[in-house]
């Protein structure tokens, strides 16, 4: 029992990560200043549109990504840049702010691929200004089929923003949140977003014993009861 239910509970935990590639966040970092910058991590699966939603399809690996050549990177930055623009809408007082792209990974010859623990097909794309113009800055993430966008925001704490689809969050001067809305984004963040933190203390907790006994104690404690 002692060795069974840790083991049990972590093979459960494995498969809810192995079930599917369907995307749920990109991931970004916002650097205000001037002129303001935001960096994203886009999963390079997600640049391939039959990919995209699909249940069955297996997350793409990095030595995908290495293997595939000059001819299906462009692709890939061509697609991710239009699924970007599609989705994400920068503006002042009412009014479209434009930005360029640029792919820092492809400035290197080979290009230099960001290394993650679990093996996946990722590359930044730096977003910035045009031009600089004063005043506070709304972001509006499009509604529709596609993953909430998670921002970094700067500061010696970290903190990070979360956009559903369809939402709208306007910056404060120099990128920072309210309190409420920074407890809000680390409310989420855990519960009921992310349910992967929460299994993986869940492991911990019954690899511990500490599980194990706590059940062993409940069950005699309800035979006593009876």
């Amino acid at each position: 029992m002692r060795v069974l239910l840790p083991l049990a509970f972590w093979i459960f935990l494995g498969m809810q990560g192995l079930r599917a590639h369907v995307v749920t966040q990109l991931y970004g970092e916002w650097r205000p200043g001037t002129p303001w910058e935001m960096e994203i991590w886009f999963d390079a699966g997600y640049a391939v549109p039959e990919r995209r939603g699909d249940m069955n399809s297996p997350a793409p690996q990095r030595e995908w990504l290495v293997e595939m050549g000059e001819t299906g990177w462009k692709e890939l930055r061509a697609e991710a840049e239009r699924y970007l623009r599609e989705s994400l809408v920068i503006s002042r007082g009412g009014e479209a702010v434009g930005w360029e792209v640029a792919f820092p990974d492809f400035e290197t010859v080979p290009p230099d691929f960001p290394l993650r623990m679990n093996g996946g097909a990722y590359f930044r794309m730096r977003l910035s200004a045009v031009e600089s113009v004063p005043g506070a800055l709304q972001l509006d993430w499009k509604g529709g089929d596609r993953p909430s966008l998670v921002l970094r925001l700067p500061g010696e704490e970290a903190s990070y923003l979360t956009f559903a689809p369809g939402e709208s969050r306007e910056l404060e001067k120099g990128g920072r949140l309210p309190w409420h809305e920074t407890f809000r984004e680390g409310f989420l963040h855990v519960l009921p977003d992310g349910l992967d933190h929460v299994l993986f203390v869940m492991g911990l907790f019954f690899t511990a014993g500490l599980g194990v006994r706590w059940l062993r104690n409940r069950w005699h404690s309800r035979r006593r009861i009876r």
